[in-house]
């Protein structure tokens, strides 16, 4: 009988041991609950902070790519000298920046305006930075560019323009593109 009630004596110390362990695993439970929340909450920021930083340098890259043309106040002119064509100097082609690019027998004018370059969000399409694309051939595969008209032949034999549709971009803001397409059409060569 003796060791009967030395079982019971026990008994309920052992309760009480039960009721702090499933308190301190509760306690780690929650914590850890609290502590995976805090996690997602931080995995999720960095994840965006990458998404933007990824553009931030794609655009970046873009704006490193144009160069900028030779303005001569005295004539009134935008120069473009690899192109060795001119336009005449206002509001718009003053803020110009170009993309000359020559490999074989492919000559291309990209025109855009500082405005315009390295803006692109996520949603606008990527070429939404070259307004205005002056080509030897009548090219027109892209279905985001629709045929603007044609200059006289260049020495290089660019020729034929096209713009970029609006619709797809959200970095044509007012009458830029509608200017800098006037513009263009007024290119001379020297």
């Amino acid at each position: 009988m003796v060791k009967k009630h030395h079982k019971n004596k026990h008994l309920p110390i052992l309760k009480k041991e039960r009721v702090v362990l499933w308190s301190v695993i509760a306690v780690l439970v929650l914590s850890q609950l609290i502590s995976g929340w805090f996690l997602a909450q931080l995995w999720n920021n960095e994840r965006e902070s990458s998404k933007n930083d990824l553009y931030t340098f794609i655009n970046d890259t873009e704006k490193e790519r144009y160069k900028y043309p030779v303005i001569s106040i005295a004539e009134n002119r935008v120069y473009i000298p690899e192109a060795r064509v001119y336009l005449p100097l206002t509001e718009v082609t003053r803020d110009l920046r170009y993309d000359y690019f020559q490999t074989g027998k492919t000559t291309r004018l990209s025109l855009s305006t500082q405005s315009f370059v390295g803006a692109q969000i996520q949603k606008d399409d990527h070429a939404c930075d070259k307004a205005v694309v002056i080509t030897q051939s009548k090219d027109y595969s892209e279905t985001t560019y629709s045929e603007i008209g044609e200059i006289s032949p260049t020495k290089d034999g660019l020729r034929y323009m096209t713009a970029h549709n609006k619709g797809t971009c959200s970095i044509y803001l007012g009458t830029a593109q509608e200017e800098l397409i006037e513009s263009a059409k007024l290119i001379n060569q020297y």
